[in-house]
């Protein structure tokens, strides 16, 4: 009787061993799992991440952008004051041009005519 207790106690032991071997398995796949599951979250963050990469891109594109028109303006203001400059000195050339052209009409309106030739007035 003994010996079949002490069978009976073997085979148990033995389903015992399997249950746990399987227990065991079980807790790999488990811990293999929660790995995947951190990977997964890791994935999802680092998509974020790209996401946001992409918005910063198109920011850094639309400064860049932004750069040029600034600049663009101000050669365009620089333009537009040498403009001013050319304008004021027609302006002035104008001006000169009829002091000129007074000057010449009183010069002609001063000299005598009855002034002997080479006489300068």
């Amino acid at each position: 009787m003994c010996c079949s207790v002490l069978q009976c106690a073997a085979v148990c032991c033995s389903v015992l061993q399997s249950v746990a071997m399987c227990c065991s398995v079980l807790h790999c796949v488990a811990e293999y799992y929660i790995v995947l599951q951190c990977v997964a979250a890791l994935c999802s963050v680092l998509q974020c991440v790209a996401s946001w990469c992409s918005v910063l891109q198109c920011v850094a594109m639309c400064c860049s952008v932004l750069q040029c028109v600034a600049e663009y303006c101000s050669v365009l203001h620089c333009v537009a004051v040498c403009y001013s400059v050319l304008q004021r000195v027609v302006v002035c050339c104008s001006v000169l041009q009829c002091v000129a052209v007074w000057c010449s009409v009183m010069r002609e309106q001063t000299t005598p005519a009855t002034l002997p030739r080479g006489v300068d007035v």
